[in-house]
């Protein structure tokens, strides 16, 4: 049973909790069975969960009876049990689909075949003097709260009548019992605080060194791409034309023309007067002009000196 029992997430030794009757307490087990049968998300192995069940059904018997329980009630509680994980087991689809309804738990001990009919009735007799039971009354609301239906799982207004016995039973309970909890676990919910930040003030200077320590390295990473990136683009512009660093070369101005003065036509006015006289004729080659004596007394006969007699 315990092996099968942690399969469905119940742990057969919890303490049971203060203030509860002995009759509840010591089923708390098969209570926490029933509640995890309906969430199971594994299919259990019929044949063993049934053995195991009956082997803590055993257990409980014992521990009622060495307990000083009213024997009727230990008697009905045991029964109760007893039908309820049947009938959450059969309402099953892989419990259904098992031999689970012709070996039953509650045929095993009461001999009862009828899957648990004679619940209701039970409860309509003990309800009747809510005084005096209401230990076992309080077992048979918990097994109504943790799926027990019977013969109302299959009639058309099962649902609601099975609503109206559980409330009037509930009432029943709460004026002898005083408030019960309607819910099979009422403090599932956290504590009702007011958010507080005060929990998170240690973690902002974490944060922020965390983004400044981010934005450091993403400045590093950018950073190195840009330098790989820039180093083939300067590698490239070294490379093209001009090679050499540029110079600005300076032209000086023309140098202003210098008026040249014509000494040919000077030349040639000088010795005009003696053209017009006929005593000499110039004639002008480019830059050369040739002059030509006209006088044949110039010279002596075979004499390159000039005569003193002569005149130009």
């Amino acid at each position: 049973m315990q092996a099968a029992l942690r399969e469905g997430g119940v742990d057969t030794n919890d303490t049971s909790p203060k203030g509860l009757p002995f009759l509840v307490a010591a089923a708390r087990p098969q209570l926490n069975l029933l509640y995890h049968l309906r969430g199971l998300h594994e299919e259990p192995d019929p044949e063993q969960l049934r053995t195991a069940v009956i082997d803590e059904m055993r257990a409980y018997e014992r521990k009622v009876a060495n307990a000083n329980v009213d024997t009727q009630h230990a008697r009905v509680a045991h029964y109760a049990l007893c039908a309820t994980i049947d009938d959450v087991v059969l309402s099953t689809r892989w419990g259904g689909a098992s031999n689970w309804a012709s070996n039953s738990i509650v045929s095993t001990f009461h001999r009862d075949v009828q899957g648990g009919e004679r619940f209701f009735e039970l409860l309509e007799h003990f309800h009747k003097d809510p005084g005096r039971n209401r230990d076992i009354l309080l077992l048979l609301y918990l097994c109504l709260s943790l799926g027990f239906k019977g013969r109302l799982r299959v009639s058309a207004r099962g649902a609601l009548e099975l609503s109206q016995i559980r409330d009037s039973l509930y009432r029943t309970l709460q004026s002898s019992m005083g408030d019960v909890e309607r819910e099979v676990s009422p403090h599932w919910r956290g504590i009702n605080a007011r958010f507080s930040k005060a929990r998170f003030k240690n973690l902002y200077p974490a944060i922020l060194g965390l983004l400044v320590l981010l934005c450091a390295f993403g400045y590093i990473g950018i950073l190195r791409l840009l330098n790989t990136d820039s180093d083939s683009i300067m590698v490239a512009m070294a490379a093209a034309p001009p090679q050499g660093n540029p110079s600005i070369k300076v032209i000086k101005p023309a140098p202003q023309p210098i008026e040249q003065v014509d000494r040919l036509r000077n030349f040639l006015a000088f010795l005009q007067p003696e053209v017009d006289r006929g005593l000499v004729t110039t004639s002008r080659d480019g830059n050369k002009v040739l002059v030509r004596f006209r006088n044949t007394g110039f010279f002596a006969t075979g004499s390159a000196d000039v005569s003193p007699n002569s005149s130009v």
